[in-house]
């Protein structure tokens, strides 16, 4: 297992990996250094192979994503077994990119038989009623990532410990132009086309040199921060201070 998601100081971040290749979803302690496997689990993904693009696909989606709800009978139907946790796709970089769909869960089945086969869902990631109810006892469906690789022992390059050093620092270069009230090294951290609680690049540029002209001292300091790496894009998980 590639050892190379990256930490500032040890603190619990218990979420799933999910490599498509081998059709496996692994419970993980994304705050270890090599990552530490705690569980794995068969699991029955999508009948088209290939990361999802558009709405009917019948693909599992690739990328970092999170939980947005639970779902038990009598709210859920019987085809889903017993228990499902909904994840946010699309998210903000599918949305970008203009990938299309939704409905995209970890569920459980009423039929056993599915988990027999590979390939069996609509771009859903399937396991059986005992082990979805494992899995929803070991994360936190609130906080808990979901990396889903197409092959997570393909991409060493993608994790591998430098590149993970590259990234952490732009984080904290992000932060010091922040603190720095630097605005204009600030502002090269964005993307042309960033939007953020209805704010175009511009307006943001100008939301925050009104914060700059605002306060007289501005102190940013970022702990607690954990890299989850993927070839499509990375996401920082971190505490603001």
């Amino acid at each position: 297992m590639p050892n190379s998601f990256a930490q500032t100081e040890p603190h619990p971040v218990i979420g799933l990996v999910v490599d498509k290749k081998t059709n496996t979803v692994h419970v993980v302690d994304f705050d270890k250094s090599p990552l530490v496997i705690s569980k794995s689990y068969h699991a029955t993904l999508g009948l088209v192979p290939g990361d999802k693009e558009k709405e009917g696909d019948k693909k599992t989606p690739e990328g970092i994503y999170f939980f947005d709800e639970i779902r038990k009978p009598p709210r859920l139907q019987p085809k889903f077994g017993s228990m499902a946790i909904t994840m946010n796709y699309p998210n903000t970089w599918d949305k970008f990119v203009g990938h299309t769909g939704s409905g995209i869960w970890l569920h459980s089945t009423n039929e056993p038989d599915r988990l027999n086969k590979n390939f069996d869902s609509l771009g859903c990631v399937v396991v059986n009623n005992d082990q979805m109810a494992q899995i929803s006892s070991d994360i936190n469906y609130r906080t808990s990532p979901v990396a889903i690789y197409e092959d997570l022992n393909t991409i060493p390059e993608v994790l591998s410990p430098e590149r993970m050093t590259v990234v952490k620092k732009a984080i904290m270069d992000w932060a010091e132009s922040w603190s720095k009230k630097d605005l204009d090294r600030y502002m090269t951290f964005y993307h042309p086309k960033f939007k953020s609680a209805g704010k175009d690049i511009k307006m943001w540029r100008d939301y925050k040199s009104q914060l700059n002209r605002q306060y007289a001292v501005i102190k940013v300091d970022i702990i607690n921060l954990t890299i989850i790496p993927h070839p499509k894009y990375d996401v920082a998980l971190f505490t603001q201070v």
